[in-house]
């Protein structure tokens, strides 16, 4: 028997017990749906924080900040204490530039960092976790001359002190990554969007209709002192461009932090006050090409290096929603085992049900072969069946999800990818196929003539 004779047979006998095929191919494609819906949700979730990242980012800049663990991935002991910055000193900057320089020339790179000079293309930040805010002053013009004045009668309190996250602001963000205000400078700073509930604003825009004071308090221990900056600043900006937006906070200009160091250096008693030393550093690069190879070459070979915090937090959640994928892909998967079970049985009790139509097959020449082959025939169509009916319903319900889910949070985090429904048509194949193998080997080792008399 030829696979295309095989192939009508198993035709006419699927048509001739339709509603019972088109019912396992249903329950064999509610486990596919399963499968492509978890696998397009992850690769949604995924993408979407990619792109946040991006957009958080700049591809012409590379931001590089101190791990806590030495070359060898050992964790360092001021790791474990958030408060202290892990600092670059001017050794450590030189250190780690010659060797981005060195790598950068093994690739072929012509693009090299310049630490000095008028083609300077490296800058420095600062970053760290900090006791940051006390007191908010809402400035209201009252017609005195000083504005002390007016700030001292127009003091509202919140609820005290809080742990805010002190950023210096990175030389590639503008007045576009703004929600309102401008951009700050000497004894100001900007706040993330957090802060709209802290200056009992009703929206970011308020910001920019009455002038907001803020009484900056910094708490650190910076070079093994703790050391406490105290200054009245002008809240210029509502800013939105991380990742932890939801978090409060704090951009101020590096210059103007650096003397807020330095007076409280001082103030603490030290000799020859060093002032701030950067603990983050941002190169410009020439291109998208040179920021990934020195990313790459941070993240492969520096163990003691990391990336942005933007970058990090996206590797961070990138790895989670690879596991969350995984993990809902094998979930989805136990259904698939439960479809495998299911055709097993129904094609088993398909064999008790044609005894006799083998019996004659057999009587008229089919081998054992040709009768294995007219089975494995039909198992293949009711996983093209079950497969076909399960891509198309994922269509449909995805469709449906990111409709809905864009209505109600402005995105839909699901990614339907082609080679998914690829995938979910050889699976559905493939476990027909061996859920077919018994009843189609016993088929094909029934006697002929017991075959014949069976009722």
């Amino acid at each position: 028997m030829s696979f295309y004779s095989a192939l009508k047979l198993s035709f006419h006998n699927m048509m001739a017990s339709k509603t019972k095929n088109i019912l396992m191919a249903v329950g064999v494609s509610i486990s596919l749906i399963a499968l492509i819906l978890m696998l397009s949700l992850g690769a949604g979730l995924t993408s979407y924080i990619d792109t946040l990242a991006q957009d958080y980012s700049n591809p012409n800049y590379v931001t590089i900040s101190k791990s806590g663990y030495d070359k060898d991935g050992n964790e360092l002991e001021e790791n474990a204490n958030p408060m202290i910055p892990r600092m670059f000193e001017n050794i450590e900057i030189e250190e780690v530039t010659n060797d981005i320089n060195s790598y950068l020339s093994n690739q072929n790179s012509d693009f090299q960092i310049i630490n000095s000079g008028e083609n300077q293309n490296i800058t420095f930040g600062f970053s760290a976790m900090t006791i940051g805010m006390g007191y908010i002053y809402p400035y209201v013009n009252t017609g005195n001359d000083s504005q002390d004045d007016d700030i001292s009668t127009n003091t509202q309190s919140n609820d005290g002190e809080m742990i805010v996250y002190t950023y210096t602001t990175p030389p590639y963000y503008t007045e576009e990554n703004l929600i309102a205000g401008t951009m700050s400078g000497m004894n100001e700073i900007m706040l993330s969007s957090a802060a709209i509930d802290f200056l009992g604003l009703e929206n970011a825009e308020d910001i920019e209709n009455q002038d907001y004071y803020v009484n900056l308090n910094i708490n650190m221990t910076y070079d093994n002192i703790l050391i406490s900056i105290n200054k009245t600043v002008k809240v210029t900006a509502i800013i939105d461009v991380s990742l932890f937006s939801s978090m409060m906070v704090m951009y101020l200009d590096y210059n103007f932090l650096n003397e807020c160091v330095i007076e409280a250096q001082t103030n603490a008693g030290v000799v020859n006050p060093s002032g701030l030393k950067p603990s983050l550093l941002f190169i410009e690069t020439d291109g998208k090409d040179t920021t990934d190879l020195i990313n790459s070459y941070i993240k492969n070979n520096r163990k003691d290096l990391s990336g942005s915090v933007e970058e990090q937090l996206a590797d961070m959640f990138s790895e989670m929603m690879s596991t969350f994928s995984i993990g809902l892909a094998i979930i989805s998967s136990i259904s698939l085992v439960v479809a495998l079970i299911m055709i097993l049985v129904v094609l088993y009790m398909s064999v008790s049900e044609r005894t006799r139509e083998i019996g004659v097959l057999k009587s008229i020449g089919a081998r054992k072969k040709d009768i294995k082959l007219i089975f494995s025939t039909e198992s293949l169509l009711v996983g093209l069946l079950s497969g076909i009916v399960g891509i198309i319903s994922s269509l449909i319900i995805g469709g449906i999800l990111t409709a809905i889910l864009t209505s109600i949070l402005g995105f839909a985090p699901i990614s339907m990818v082609w080679y998914y429904f690829v995938i979910a048509l050889l699976i559905s194949v493939v476990i027909s196929v061996i859920a077919g193998l018994y009843p189609a080997s016993k088929a094909a080792k029934l006697d002929p003539v017991e075959s014949l008399r069976h009722e």
